[in-house]
């Protein structure tokens, strides 16, 4: 039976990515996988920094240390719950260069990366969500410098935009087809002791968009 220790909310913006993980980790438990769950506090986060002080800088300087928190965090979990397998969820919006190709093509609705972290245990996956902008009293306090380029890769997302669960399951996209399709990755990955591709995108099955029905009256 395989411990599972599942990473969330390292980036409170990124909650609908916390609901496919719960879907996610219901699924491999069902399956007799054993399931450690930890929630980052939003204290220890970027987010928590703003909330915390009337104005925040928001600087590269303060992501690069973030990310290095994340794996020193890794770490310390690991050494306390000795999991074979780390499961790191996290979202990006859907409309982000992220995912597509050259051809403007979709590639997936998420993605899984292997990092090279305790022998390859260690994945980040990312599920595609909509956004929506954050409440205004955070928009307030946080002073953001973005940087170029695609906004995958601008630091200002984290503070200034959050998921929006309703937006993302009515396009289709919901936590139980995430954690369908992410826990079979999960389980495959398993069987081959992880020897699996270093990165892979996959796609949900998606359900329909819901139709507005006009009602009549029936009175001429």
């Amino acid at each position: 039976m395989a411990k599972i220790l599942f990473v969330v909310n390292e980036h409170p913006n990124e909650a609908f990515s916390i609901s496919a993980a719960r879907q996610t980790a219901k699924i491999l438990k069902k399956g007799g996988c054993s399931i450690v769950w930890y929630k980052v506090p939003v204290k220890e986060t970027m987010l928590g920094k703003v909330l915390a002080n009337k104005k925040t800088e928001i600087t590269h300087k303060m992501f690069n240390k973030d990310v290095q928190k994340s794996y020193e965090r890794a770490k310390s979990l690991v050494k306390k719950y000795k999991p074979d397998l780390i499961l790191n969820f996290h979202s990006t919006p859907h409309d982000d260069p992220y995912w597509k190709v050259k051809n403007k093509r979709r590639k997936g609705d998420f993605s899984i990366e292997q990092i090279n972290l305790f022998g390859g245990k260690f994945l980040v996956i990312e599920v595609k969500a909509h956004y929506k902008p954050m409440p205004e009293r955070i928009l307030k306090k946080s002073i953001v410098i973005e940087a170029n380029g695609p906004r995958y890769g601008e630091i200002g997302h984290y503070v200034t935009e959050t998921t929006s669960h309703q937006m993302t399951r009515e396009n289709g996209l919901t936590p139980e087809a995430f954690g369908k399709a992410i826990a079979e990755k999960v389980n495959n990955y398993l069987k081959k002791n992880g020897k699996v591709k270093r990165f892979e995108r996959g796609f949900v099955k998606k359900t329909a968009k819901k139709k507005k029905t006009i009602r009549k009256s029936g009175r001429k």
